[in-house]
């Protein structure tokens, strides 16, 4: 699990969700783009992926593919997905260079 503390560790220029969303992403991807999965019985596949993509309109994007694991029982927990969200590794850290502007 990545515990962080928003004050601390979230840079003052993530103001709007999609900033938060990419922050979190590309933060997860530096910490865990290593990391593999059985995502099929025989096939190891990444936890996080990324790659820049220019879209038909010819915006640049950010694309991104990450699997959570997820509480066995998490659709008739009652929670929130979020709240149901387990730990990818033991425990890791935010990395410096993603605490700052």
């Amino acid at each position: 699990m990545t515990v962080f503390n928003k004050t601390t560790d979230l840079p003052a220029s993530v103001d709007t969700v999609e900033k938060l969303a990419f922050w979190v992403l590309q933060a997860l991807y530096e910490m865990h783009k290593l990391n593999e999965y059985g995502e099929v019985v025989g096939e190891q596949t990444p936890i996080i992926t990324f790659q820049q993509g220019l879209a038909a309109d010819e915006t640049e994007r950010g694309i991104f593919r990450v699997s959570l694991p997820m509480a066995s029982n998490w659709a008739v927990s009652g929670l929130k997905l979020w709240r149901n969200t387990q730990n990818i590794a033991n425990s890791a850290s935010v990395p410096a260079a993603y605490k700052t502007d």
